[in-house]
């Protein structure tokens, strides 16, 4: 208690105060006189002069001295402003050091005095001395609101997409609980410097917002994308916008009116219980946020404290074999419409491809990166139930994915996989060649990136829909806080930059997996730049093995891991080169081929067919014939206009963000829409992760 009076006491005044405060101000003055002078690009000489006279005033009317009649805690707080708007401006790339720094310290320094005087001159109509008595009523307000914002709700949001993460929890656990201790108590203090009126109203309005952020991130959201980092039309959000704020209003409102009432009202503010309810109420959001991210951190299913050993090597991203290639490009949401559309405008653009066959009548099996790769890539038809990671465990040891991988090392092949997955890589160990263990000297962390972009995604579920696109962020810029030496390149422009194949004389063959951004609106651009994009890096690829030699012996398959999300006629493209295939024109089948057919055409495009391969990986695509009549799955990501008839029972997030829907048709993509449009999914997948 003798500590808490110490910081809520002013600064004794003294002879010496204010000499001090002068030599601060003089600081500020100079500082700021050329910050100016080269923010600017002013004169020194007149800035300096115009900075003296308004010095001069200062000191005159005894500014100054306010600041002196400051309890500590609020000198605290003008640092820290003072601090975050130094690392601000010196964090913002402004050129030479130097002057980073100076305009570091002349910002800093011109907020830390304003925010001085600001809290002097307002502390003066609203605290009459110190009330540590105040100070547990204090902490019950604000403690519930920093915990939200500051520790739980990073924490949910790295939990809810740690799959798509590279860091772990160790690498923010410290800062955000420690960042919420220290704030709490801060706040806290100051809280207990204002007048009993006053500290009454302000735990209001701190309970409000913890109401309002709290509803905000639990049901509020639920017009914007459930994907992490998906595009917002903000411009349809409108009304709802609105709406919102006005929930927001009426939310805020309530604790103040009750903090107000509880003022005016003798029986209601008699009783502390009474007159405190509404901070009761804000701690008792506080608690189950507290036990639920204890439920979070014991019941999750990655390492808290250890970064991922097996990563995906680059190192051989560009090199291919002397003997026999196989190379799949899996662009990501390559869908059949916008080629088509690019073949219309531009066919001469498609040129290179004449000795490919493009299968018009292509389909995935999963609309979603993360579930429709490890499918391709086992060859496992088994339907995920629920547990996302209990299947993804099970793909990778599954009869079709073990044989596949032993055929082909038998068979003297490396194989090589490009791309970032976000799945745990210890399993592709001993099956794809480039996943290598990872040591902590090839790991960096940017903890400074962790930080700020968690805060960002953070801030984007609590604050309210007029505020949040200030806050949108991505998945990417995460990523970018954990730094592996010799990383898969997916960006399709640096991919193009740094194609430049070589071959290796290892003697084996090389089959190889490239995962690229393809069309997926987060390689940037438009639809037709992202696909110009993907055609000049197939077409250089392409251009690459035939100056090596290495074309006419190179099967090369060109698909996307699935369409455009939430169409209802979405199919990925399927184009493919045979060793050896040589036309004047490109060719087109109409086969129905199916990406669980993936692995039996790559066995037989490496001669490794057997007899007994049928129940083992299926048929290739050489095998299905021309408008055969082929029952095939698609699991969207949408229900369409049936979803509401559905009973969810145990599906991950409030809008079913981890269901997958599936449809049986037969017959083309236009009777995959039919087939949507007309009735219930035949299946629902009710998974535990979204996707």
């Amino acid at each position: 208690m003798a500590l808490l009076k110490f910081f809520l006491r002013p600064i004794p005044e003294k002879k010496y105060t204010a000499p001090i405060a002068g030599a601060v101000l003089m600081l500020l003055f100079s500082a700021a006189s050329v910050y100016m002078t080269v923010f600017f690009e002013l004169p020194l000489i007149p800035v300096a002069a115009a900075l003296a006279v308004l010095c001069a005033v200062f000191f005159r009317i005894k500014l100054h001295c306010l600041t002196v009649r400051l309890p500590l805690i609020w000198h605290i707080i003008s640092l820290l402003v003072f601090a975050y708007m130094a690392y601000g401006f010196y964090s913002f790339p402004m050129g030479e050091t130097a002057y980073t720094l100076v305009s570091a310290a002349a910002c800093g320094t011109v907020c830390f005095s304003l925010t001085e005087i600001a809290a002097a001159a307002v502390m003066g109509f609203l605290s009459d001395g110190a009330h540590p008595e105040s100070f547990a009523a204090a902490l019950g307000a604000v403690f519930p609101l920093l915990f939200t914002v500051f520790a739980y709700v990073p924490s949910e949001t790295y939990f809810s997409n740690s799959k798509d993460l590279l860091f772990v929890f160790a690498d923010f656990a410290p800062y955000i609980f420690i960042r919420t201790a220290v704030f709490t108590l801060i706040a806290a203090a100051a809280m207990c410097t204002l007048k009993a009126e006053v500290f009454r109203i302000v735990t209001g309005v701190t309970v409000g917002l913890t109401l309002c952020v709290y509803c905000q991130y639990i049901f509020m959201n639920g017009s914007l994308p459930s994907a992490l980092g998906e595009p917002v039309d903000w411009e349809k959000l409108g009304a709802g916008r609105a709406v919102n704020t006005a929930v927001w209003c009426l939310l805020l409102a309530l604790p103040v009116v009750y903090a107000a009432l509880t003022l005016r009202s003798k029986a209601l503010g008699g009783n502390a219980a009474v007159r405190y309810a509404h901070v009761l109420a804000g701690l008792f959001i506080g608690g189950v946020q507290v036990i639920s991210l204890v439920v979070m951190i014991f019941t999750s299913g990655r390492s808290l404290s250890a970064h991922e050993r097996y990563m995906f090597d680059n190192s051989e991203q560009f090199v291919v074999s002397d003997k026999k290639n196989i190379v799949t490009f899996i662009l990501d949401a390559a869908d059949r419409h916008y080629f088509d559309d690019m073949y219309e405008k531009e066919p001469e653009r498609f040129g290179f491809l004449k000795d490919f066959t493009y299968y018009d009548n292509a389909c995935m099996m999963y609309d979603a990166t993360y579930i429709s790769i490890p499918q391709m890539l086992s060859g496992t038809e088994e339907l995920p139930e629920y547990d996302l990671g209990e299947w993804l465990n099970s793909s990778w040891s599954s009869d079709p994915c073990e044989a596949f991988y032993s055929r082909l090392h038998e068979a003297g092949y490396r194989v090589n996989v490009y791309g970032d997955f976000a799945y745990n890589c210890n399993p592709f160990a001993g099956k794809f060649d480039n996943c290598l263990y990872q040591t902590e000297d090839t790991i960096r962390v940017n903890y400074d990136n962790v930080y700020k972009n968690l805060n960002a995604l953070a801030a984007y579920r609590y604050m309210p829909m007029i505020l949040k696109e200030s806050f949108v962020s991505e998945v990417e810029d995460l990523d970018r806080a954990i730094v592996y030496e010799n990383t898969s390149i997916m960006d399709n422009k640096a991919y193009l930059e740094s194609l430049d194949l070589k071959v290796s004389d290892s003697g084996s063959g090389y089959f190889i997996v490239e995962h690229l951004l393809g069309t997926h609106w987060q390689a940037g651009g438009t639809v037709p730049e992202r696909v110009s994009d993907c055609l000049d890096v197939l077409k250089r690829y392409t251009d690459q093995l035939k100056e090596l030699g290495l074309y006419d012996s190179s099967t090369i398959i060109v698909t996307g891991d699935h369409g455009e999300h939430f169409g209802k006629d979405s199919v990925p493209i399927w184009y493919i080169k045979p060793a050896g295939a040589h036309n004047d024109e490109m060719q087109v089948s109409h086969a129905p081929i199916h990406h669980t057919d993936f692995l039996a055409t790559c066995i037989a495009a490496a001669g490794l067919k057997k007899d007994t391969d049928g129940s083992l990986f299926g048929r290739s695509v050489f095998d299905i014939g021309e408008d055969e009549q082929r029952e095939r799955l698609v699991f969207q990501r949408f229900g369409f206009d049936y979803a509401g008839e559905i009973e969810f029972k145990r599906c991950f997030g409030p809008d079913h963000q981890g269901a997958a829907y599936g449809y049986y048709f037969t017959g083309t993509r236009e009777d995959l829409a039919a087939r949507e449009a007309a009735g219930p999914p035949d299946i629902v997948l009710e998974l535990s992760e979204g996707y």
